[in-house]
């Protein structure tokens, strides 16, 4: 269900032809959780820094602390 969200917020149009859910893109951020499974806060602290970083590099935006 999440990959279907991505798609139609990337405007994947072709995915939703005929469909009232095609619409124009957005950005989207897709952020990979397993890393919450952390062994302490300071390790989740330490991770969750580079996914952010991760998501906004493949919505082709920047991050900066």
């Amino acid at each position: 269900m999440i990959s279907t969200l991505k798609a139609i917020f990337q405007g994947r149009k072709k995915l939703f032809e005929g469909l009232d859910i095609a619409r124009t893109a957005h950005p989207v951020i897709n952020l990979n959780m397993d890393f919450c499974a952390s062994e302490n806060y300071d390790q989740f602290a330490q991770n969750l820094p580079r996914e952010i970083e991760r998501g906004l590099a493949e919505a082709v935006y920047e991050y900066d602390e």
